[in-house]
């Protein structure tokens, strides 16, 4: 079985995958960001037995984190276990090609997503993910991951009804429109003083 982690900044998800690529189950926990590689090993070992599994049921691990003060911790766990795996926040070259201005600030979560897209979907597609933020990611044609957003979570709430109390949502209105687009170079005007 194949055991998928996504370490995000509130929340860690891990989800044991059968040998058909259906999730077996799911797990959550609160990530705590100065969690050791014992106290993952020690939870990996209790979400698995209070299932019905163990260690030994995983065969391979992969592990997307946005959360750089773990990436040790897990490295080092998972390197006790002995079974392969793959941290996709540390590759030096990306699964995919990333045509962004600084290809390194794409987050690990948002390359996961988009080769997971790019698996189910085909390319071109969008993905969006609803997260402790809301991303909105964009990949080309080619396969290419080019553009990425996150606009704040209001913009995607349903506007109220006339009959909803004043303090229901946030006022909308201030919401600015974020465009999906490739990114553009800027150009500055030297500064007169």
């Amino acid at each position: 079985m194949f055991l998928s982690v996504d370490v995000g900044n509130t929340q860690t998800t891990l989800g044991l995958i059968g040998p058909s690529g259906d999730v077996c189950q799911c797990w959550r926990a609160q990530t705590d960001k100065r969690a050791t590689s014992d106290e993952i090993l020690m939870i990996l070992t209790n979400f698995l037995a209070g299932r019905g599994y163990s260690l030994e049921s995983v065969d391979a691990v992969a592990v997307a984190s946005v959360v750089p003060s773990l990436q040790h911790a897990w490295n080092a766990c998972l390197a006790r276990l002995r079974k392969p795996h793959l941290m996709v926040g540390t590759l030096k070259e990306p699964p995919i090609p990333i045509r962004m201005p600084y290809p390194t600030q794409v987050g690990a979560d948002r390359i996961a997503n988009a080769m997971e897209a790019l698996a189910c979907y085909g390319a071109p597609v969008i993905v969006v993910d609803f997260g402790t933020a809301t991303n909105i990611d964009v990949v080309a044609p080619d396969g290419a991951f080019v553009g990425e957003s996150s606009p704040p979570a209001s913009c995607f709430l349903p506007r109220p009804s006339s009959s909803a109390p004043p303090s229901f949502l946030p006022p909308l209105s201030k919401c600015r429109r974020i465009p999906l687009a490739p990114p553009r170079k800027r150009r500055f005007k030297a500064a007169s003083w």
